[in-house]
């Protein structure tokens, strides 16, 4: 989004907030989860394995599209992402868009093998050697690609908010390729778990406090976080991102507030795991709602290269449920679960 800093973050809003979370986090006690069995612990890599793999299958496809192989598309999108950015990294991502745009179908063809390549070891190999150089790749690529090509998600441009697809899609995979190399004591006891149950938590505070920067609680930042509106689609799916996008410029301080409250409490309960399937049956509806309205699910008007980053945040939040199945959950819907989790091969 363009116009907003960093320094818009900082305000009475989210040092408020911020505040709020260190005391909660510090002195409000968590619940101990239920110690994992094999066969949940199965089954959250499994999620992730499958869900990483498709994701990065789904990426190389998307680079194939003509739109992308105009000489004019890549300096655009990385002398965007430099925007915001430390001169050094500035540098090397306007560099990087230059180089791409004049090799633009060597360099787009090199990615779409490296992608389908990733996901097609980490959908028919998992928990192999050609699976496990798979997720090492997609650790070095996503990396790459979060720094160069997303500008470190907006983080230091403070755009790091959901709406724009902060923290940065490419970040999340990393994280859930770096789940997967977690050795298997660490998950075994537990620690993996905890470690994925707690980032899940961090990102929806991360969130939080973007989405408190202060042009987002004006009619106008708030129109800005719907302007995906005007990216070319059917009319059906653009209409209603308009009309909400007018409703929230008009009810800009509620709206806001409520999207800031939501995100605080969602990242709170995941910290210490209070949560039930209803809540997290919640979560994942708003998000989906932002997945549309604010992310334009990330792969319409012919130029999208990925689903952005709500679908990965629900890959890691579905890991860590099937983990955790048992914890405020009753036996029938536990049962129902398992049987969802453990119904492939």
């Amino acid at each position: 989004m363009a116009g907003l800093s960093f320094v818009a973050v900082v305000n009475p809003y989210s040092v408020a907030g911020l505040a709020f979370v260190i005391f909660l986090l510090t002195f409000v006690p968590g619940s101990r989860p239920t110690p994992p069995t094999p066969q949940w612990i199965d089954g959250s890599r499994r999620i992730l394995w499958r869900g990483l793999g498709g994701l990065w299958l789904l990426d190389g496809l998307l680079q194939l599209q003509p739109k992308l192989f105009a000489p004019r598309w890549a300096p655009g999108v990385f002398f965007s992402a430099a925007m915001g950015q430390p001169q050094g990294l500035a540098n090397i991502v306007t560099a990087t868009g230059v180089f791409w745009g004049q090799h633009v179908v060597v360099v787009n063809l090199a990615v779409v093998i490296l992608q389908i390549g990733i996901g097609l070891s980490l959908l028919l190999w998992p928990e192999q050697r050609i699976g496990r150089i798979g997720l090492v790749l997609s650790l070095l690529w996503g990396l790459a690609v979060w720094m160069i090509a997303e500008g470190l998600g907006g983080i230091l441009s403070g755009t790091a908010n959901l709406f724009d697809g902060g923290p940065g899609a490419a970040i999340l995979y990393v994280i859930a390729g770096a789940m997967l190399l977690i050795p298997d004591k660490l998950w075994r006891n537990g620690l993996a778990s905890g470690v994925l149950r707690k980032t899940i938590g961090l990102v929806f505070f991360v969130s939080a406090l973007y989405q408190s920067a202060s042009p987002l609680w004006m009619g106008a930042g708030q129109r800005m976080l719907y302007s995906q509106a005007a990216t070319p689609q059917p009319s059906w799916l653009s209409d209603p991102i308009r009309t909400v996008g007018e409703f929230a410029a008009s009810h800009a301080m509620m709206l806001n507030g409520s999207l800031v409250a939501a995100m605080f409490v969602t990242g709170f309960v995941w910290w210490w795991q209070w949560r039930s399937p209803w809540f997290d049956g919640l979560t994942v509806a708003w998000l989906l709602g932002i997945w549309w309205m604010g992310q334009d699910f990330g792969m319409l008007g012919g130029t999208g290269t990925d689903p952005n980053s709500i679908p990965v945040l629900v890959l890691l939040m579905a890991a860590a449920r099937n983990y955790q199945t048992n914890f405020a959950m009753s036996p029938k819907m536990g049962r129902r679960w398992r049987r969802i989790s453990h119904s492939a091969p």
